[in-house]
């Protein structure tokens, strides 16, 4: 009786140890194509995450540059309308004097002629200085407005690509937890198989012993 109950249980393993050497033969097949995709996976992301990075520090350098850009362009178009500020408070202070000695000397017809003409032309300098600095005042502003406006979109544009760095390493650590989980499968399924490996030893013990 103790014979046959034993024959019955060495069936029973052996049917499980097949059964269990099938799952494992499919679940180590199906584990292997997944942990080569999701390791395909990972190089990828690890590609697309260093040229994400990449492409972040070169539009940091691209906005640190307009911005150093736009601080020259300013300091220098301030120097501008300052030396044309100071050049018509020079021709405005000279118009004056002149208008004062045209009236003091206006009894001598030379002189006054002579004045006036310099008077005339002091004030087309002023005109044209006065007309220089509107332009060069309006060309600040335009330029202004457009770095303003290049470092606005310099800064979505980094922003945009620390987002994808973000989310690619969010991803390379997913697909990383996914082959670890898989790992994890296939060492309980050996441990599985070594399990009923030493039961079956065990049985056949208590076999040879009957």
């Amino acid at each position: 009786k103790d014979l046959v109950l034993a024959q019955k249980e060495k069936i029973e393993f052996e049917n499980r140890s097949e059964e269990l050497r099938k799952k494992l033969q499919t679940i180590s097949a199906n584990s292997g194509d997944e942990i080569i995709t999701l390791q395909q996976q990972i190089e990828d992301l690890s590609e697309d995450n260093d040229a994400m990075k990449e492409d972040t520090k070169k539009l940091t350098a691209e906005l640190k540059a307009t911005k150093d850009g736009l601080e020259v362009r300013e300091r220098e178009s301030q120097e501008t309308i300052e030396e044309l500020r100071r050049q018509l408070a020079t021709a405005d202070t000279r118009l004056t004097e002149a208008a004062n000695e045209l009236l003091a000397n206006s009894a001598d017809n030379t002189d006054t002629n002579l004045l006036h003409n310099e008077i005339l032309a002091l004030r087309e300098q002023l005109a044209e200085l006065e007309g220089r600095n509107r332009s060069t005042e309006d060309h600040l502003q335009t330029s202004v407005e457009q770095l303003n406006a290049s470092v606005v979109e310099y800064k979505c544009l980094l922003d945009e690509a620390r987002n994808q760095v973000q989310r690619l390493e969010t991803e390379k650590l997913s697909a990383i937890q996914e082959t670890n989980q898989v790992n994890q499968v296939l060492e309980n399924e050996r441990d599985n198989r070594s399990m009923v490996s030493e039961e079956n030893q065990q049985l056949r013990q208590r076999i040879l012993q009957l």
